[in-house]
C-alpha cells in the first residue's frame, strides 16, 4: 500500500504532498497501477485480433516497423499520435474526478460517469475496430497469421499500451479504493511517467520490431 500524506490539505498543497509521498516508495505506489494498464492494453490488443480474424483483409499495408526506408521522422510521427490517445484517457479520468469530486450530488455523479464510460467505451471500441483491420491488412501483406503478426508486434505495443492506458488505470484504482480525491493528482503524475514510456516505445517500433518480424 502507497504512503499517503498524514497531514489534512488541500488543492495544489494536498497534490504536492501527495507527490511527496509517493515519491518515497515509487514502486508499491506505480506497480499495481502498471499492472491495471497492462491488463487493460492486453484487452484491447485481444479486441483487436479478435476483429482480424473475422476481417477480410483490406488494400495492401505495409507498416511502419516493415519499411526499411523508416527513420526518426517516423518516430516523431508515432510520438505525435500516441499522445492524443493519452490525452484522452486523462480527458477520462478529469471528469472522473468532476464527476465524484466533493460537493456533487448524487444524479450528476450518476449522469457523469455514464457519459464518461460511454466516451471510454467508444474509444476503445473504436481504437479495437481500427488496429484490428489495420492487424488484418498488414498479416496479408507480409505473409503472416493476424495472431502471429500481433505476437511479434508485442515487443513495442506491450510498452506503449501499457503507457498510454497508466493514467486510466489508477484512476480505477483509486475510486474502487474511495479516494477519488487523488485522482487528479494520479493523473497527473502518470502522464508524466508515461510520455517517456511512449518515445521509447515509438523508437522500438520503427528500429527494432523490424527484427523480430
Amino acid at each position: 500500500m502507497e504512503a499517503q500524506p498524514v497531514v489534512v490539505l488541500a488543492g495544489p498543497r494536498w497534490t504536492r504532498a501527495l507527490f511527496a509521498a509517493w515519491a518515497q516508495r515509487p514502486l508499491p505506489v506505480l506497480a499495481p497501477w502498471a499492472l491495471g494498464s497492462f491488463a487493460l492494453g492486453a484487452a484491447l490488443l485481444g479486441a483487436a485480433l479478435a476483429v482480424a480474424l473475422v476481417s477480410a483483409p483490406g488494400a495492401a499495408y505495409t507498416p511502419v516497423f516493415a519499411d526499411p526506408a523508416a527513420g526518426a521522422a517516423d518516430v516523431a510521427r508515432i510520438v505525435l499520435h500516441n499522445p492524443v490517445v493519452l490525452t484522452l484517457q486523462v480527458v477520462v479520468c478529469t471528469g472522473v474526478h468532476l464527476a465524484l469530486r466533493s460537493g456533487a450530488d448524487r444524479r450528476s455523479r450518476t449522469y457523469g460517469l455514464a457519459a464518461i464510460v460511454g466516451l471510454w467505451a467508444y474509444s476503445f471500441a473504436s481504437q479495437a475496430w481500427r488496429l484490428g483491420h489495420e492487424l488484418a491488412s498488414a498479416a496479408h501483406t507480409l505473409g503472416l497469421t493476424s495472431a502471429g503478426l500481433l505476437a511479434r508486434l508485442c515487443v513495442h505495443a506491450v510498452p506503449e499500451l501499457t503507457a498510454v492506458f497508466l493514467p486510466l488505470a489508477a484512476c480505477v484504482a483509486l475510486v474502487r479504493r474511495g479516494r477519488a480525491d487523488d485522482v487528479a493528482a494520479a493523473t497527473l503524475l502518470t502522464s508524466v511517467v508515461a510520455f517517456p514510456m511512449v518515445v521509447c516505445a515509438a523508437s522500438v517500433e520503427v528500429f527494432l520490431t523490424r527484427y523480430v518480424v
